[in-house]
């Protein structure tokens, strides 16, 4: 009987506990709350996911900027060696071997040119002249006193004209490229030709280099004779008298940009015209692997250039982590409310029975949530960005450790206060910071903007703005929440990218110094924001430094070209004395006026960077101006010579027909004074 008693009491309480289940199960109080709380806990999970890939990407971009503003420094280096080749034959069209190679073991290496495997010249040979040409070349003794007895062109056979490689730098390495006709093979042929109409630099497509059997990509320009000017494309063909080269490896020019990174483990591909001849890894790109691609235009040819990079390089297995653990601990909470609502739903009939067990739920649930409260505040103070909350009425409820960081000001102090209060010395930000907020309150939602703002240390820094509204119990907009993110360095890496791409393009097309300073001057102080600047040169025959122009508010003069450091001087009207350094010479000073902010380290090495970019250009000026003076005056009384003579003849005849004029020319002869001169002494 007792027994019986006893499993009808358990039957009945098993029946509770179903109706209790299915009572829960009608709940819709519980349901919303469950469904609210995912919804939360995901949309908590997807903003910290989006911020952790947001921030990933940016590394990865910033390192791809750099290796691409590195290898394009590099192939600019090479267009540099170029036209200075072409200086070099055009101002001295019978230069010999021996000055060839010297040229190029001095110059080629501050051309940032130390990758290149080989510079050429091939010379254009009619068909009539090349025997004389070939016998010319085998008994050439400059450089090696056996001369070249096994000279000849290669290809063999009859064409109306050879374009025919004579110098070749290094010899030792590049021997078998002597005698090469560049015309003879349609490819180069075409290159040859297109150089030699545009009097452009042209890029040839991947090659094999001969002796490494690797891939490799060559420049042409062409040389012309300046008997006349070269203003059309039948006077380029006429004219033209040979081609310089500089042929570099794929893997020497740009494996060791890519090996900076190999922390990283950044990968770059290269292709020119859908043919990849560059890959620093093989295998195929992993499918979740960060990736992106941009172009390079390089001597009228596009390369495409493929970066990518696993994701685990540039983020922390923490930063991965760190959305699960929002969205486990909102899915907790979300369960734990909703299980309480069910329990507390239930009959009444068990209040009683079961109103200590509630309150112990209660306790442990209010307990559960503080605790998930204070781990999801946590994870908030642990966020590297700035993050901030407002209410709707504009004033601040809230920052983490990063905001009182990046402002360099407590949360106590602006709590429950406007935006206003955190711009005190910069009112216009502030008013714009408003200004954005109303548009959000206008139309809630998510709010993006990239935005300047003045830290109370009076630094400039350049941020972006992820906003977002969120709502109250009513359903009615509460508030919002924002972070921060800066850019400031990659917005000074792009306009520091753009500076010296615009720099670089004025010292490549000046004519001369004079042209060019100025410009240089005035694109370095319209980006930054500087009043003027001049620049002097140090010239071996003066003892003062020799002015060579100006931009802008320029300072009158300067007494000493400086050492090897950026000097700042902000207390003497904000001055900053830029050496031109080529090595450890200082070929002159660069001085800028209105430099308003202390030295940064970011701007003093981009003025280095510049200054000797400067330097080399000077170098390079300094040479071509040497090679005309010896190829247009005497060397022995330093006075014009016969070629100088004429070109000032032609000049004068024809401006003298063009004005409709009469030209005399007197001729003063000195008797006996080459006699003389071939004397011995004692008959003197």
């Amino acid at each position: 009987m007792g027994i019986q008693s006893s499993r009808g009491r358990e039957g009945t309480r098993l029946q509770l506990g179903a109706s209790d289940l299915r009572r829960w199960l009608r709940q819709p109080a519980a349901w919303a709350i469950l469904g609210v709380g995912a919804v939360v806990s995901l949309a908590a999970w997807r903003s910290l996911s989006l911020e952790v890939e947001h921030a990933t990407r940016a590394s990865f971009n910033a390192v791809v900027a750099e290796s691409r503003h590195a290898l394009e420094s590099r192939l600019n280096g090479y267009q540099l060696v170029l036209l200075g080749m072409q200086g070099l034959f055009q101002a001295k069209p019978d230069l010999d071997r021996a000055s060839f190679d010297r040229y190029i073991a001095e110059l080629a290496p501050e051309r940032n040119a130390s990758q290149a495997r080989a510079f050429s010249y091939a010379k254009r040979v009619a068909a009539a002249a090349r025997e004389r040409f070939v016998a010319v070349v085998r008994g050439d003794k400059s450089l090696q006193p056996a001369g070249y007895p096994r000279f000849m062109i290669r290809p063999a056979g009859e064409r109306p004209e050879y374009v025919v490689i004579s110098y070749v730098a290094p010899f030792a390495a590049n021997e078998r490229a002597l005698g090469l006709d560049l015309a003879a093979d349609p490819v180069r042929r075409l290159s040859v030709e297109r150089t030699r109409d545009s009097g452009l630099i042209v890029a040839s497509g991947p090659v094999t280099l001969a002796l490494t059997d690797e891939r490799g990509v060559s420049l042409r320009l062409a040389v012309y004779r300046r008997t006349r000017a070269i203003d059309s494309l039948d006077a380029r063909r006429e004219l033209f008298d040979g081609i310089v080269s500089v042929t570099f490896g794929a893997r020497d020019a740009i494996g060791d940009i890519v090996a900076r990174h190999v922390g990283e483990k950044l990968r770059l591909r290269v292709a020119d015209g859908g043919e990849a001849f560059y890959d620093s890894a093989s295998g195929p790109i992993e499918t979740e692997a960060l990736s992106t691609r941009t172009a390079l235009e390089i001597g009228g040819r596009r390369w495409d250039l493929q970066f990518s990079a696993p994701l685990q390089a540039f983020r922390t297995a923490g930063d991965a982590l760190m959305p699960w653990l929002a969205l486990g601990g909102g899915l907790a909470i979300s369960v734990l409310l909703a299980g309480l609502v069910g329990s507390l739903s239930t009959s009444t009939q068990r209040a009683h029975r079961i109103a200590r067990e509630i309150t112990e739920d209660l306790r442990r649930s209010q307990a559960e949530l503080r605790e998930a409260q204070r781990t999801t505040e946590l994870l908030i103070e642990t966020l590297p960005n700035p993050v901030f909350f407002k209410g709707r009425d504009g004033n601040y409820l809230g920052v983490n450790k990063a905001w009182e960081a990046f402002f360099q000001r407590s949360r106590a102090s602006i709590i429950s206060r406007p935006v206003q209060e955190l711009y005190p010395h910069a009112p216009e930000v502030a008013e714009r910071m408003h200004a954005a907020d109303q548009r959000l309150w206008d139309e809630p939602g998510m709010q993006t903007y990239e935005a300047t703002i003045t830290l109370p240390d009076g630094t400039q820094r350049d941020t972006l703005y992820y906003k977002a509204t969120f709502t109250g119990p009513d359903g009615q907009v509460a508030g919002l929440i924002g972070t921060i993110i800066d850019i400031t360095e990659r917005k000074q890496a792009e306009k520091r990218q753009a500076m010296e791409h615009a720099i670089t393009r004025v010292l490549a097309a000046a004519a001369d110094a004079a042209s060019a300073i100025p410009q240089v001057i005035r694109i370095l102080c319209e980006a930054m924001a500087w009043k003027g600047g001049a620049l002097w040169r140090r010239e071996a025959q003066r003892r003062e430094p020799v002015f060579i122009g100006a931009w802008g508010s320029a300072p009158a003069r300067i007494e000493s070209l400086g050492s090897a450091g950026v000097h700042w001087q902000p207390r003497d009207g904000g001055l900053v004395s830029l050496p031109l350094l080529l090595g450890s010479d200082v070929l002159g000073a660069m001085l800028l006026a209105g430099v308003p902010r202390a030295p940064e380290r970011e701007l003093t090495a981009m003025l280095q960077a510049i200054g000797s970019q400067v330097a080399q250009y000077l170098q390079r000026t300094q040479a071509e101006d040497a090679l005309r003076f010896v190829a247009t005056h005497d060397a022995l009384t330093g006075l014009p010579n016969r070629v100088m003579f004429n070109q000032r003849l032609e000049h004068a005849i024809m401006q003298a027909k063009r004005h409709r004029r009469q030209l005399a020319v007197l001729f003063i002869d000195l008797d006996r004074f080459k006699v003389f001169d071939a004397e011995p002494a004692s008959k003197r």
